[in-house]
């Protein structure tokens, strides 16, 4: 499993947390171009409290640590942290962070789209032909 693919499933609100009984109500934006957390400004409501804040995704838990982000503080605010296996519990300031912990199901539905180009059309595998009579025809029925 690779992480892009649980980026890409986080911001199409692929992953089920209705069984963490938690209501997302924004998944955030994207954070492609800055160092930081993978997204910002996420909302979700859990046990009646509503959180906003940051989102970072890893495969392990433990990624955390691995990629330094326990030192530092563009990392303060996160409020949530999903990952595929939580080897190692995330702390912040001392107290824990709440972790989505992904299940099999959706790891095995992810990886069978990872098999597949995200810009690939379903008609992509077959071949079309068009004759510049049949673009000219066709343009000039549909300008009618």
């Amino acid at each position: 499993m690779q992480e892009k693919w649980i980026h890409w499933a986080w911001e199409k609100k692929l992953i089920p947390l209705e069984e963490e009984g938690i209501c997302l109500h924004n998944p955030g934006v994207a954070n492609l171009y800055k160092p930081g957390p993978d997204f910002l400004h996420a909302s979700f409501s859990f046990d009646g409290l509503r959180w906003f804040g940051h989102i970072e995704i890893h495969v392990y838990s433990s990624d955390w640590y691995k990629h330094g982000h326990h030192q530092d503080p563009q990392y303060e605010n996160v409020i949530l942290h999903v990952v595929t296996e939580n080897d190692h519990p995330l702390r912040l300031n001392g107290e824990l962070i709440p972790t989505i912990i992904i299940h099999g199901q959706v790891i095995k539905h992810l990886n069978l789209w990872s098999k597949k180009a995200t810009n690939a059309l379903p008609c992509g595998h077959t071949q079309h032909t068009f004759t510049l009579e049949f673009i000219h025809t066709n343009w000039r029925i549909r300008m009618n």
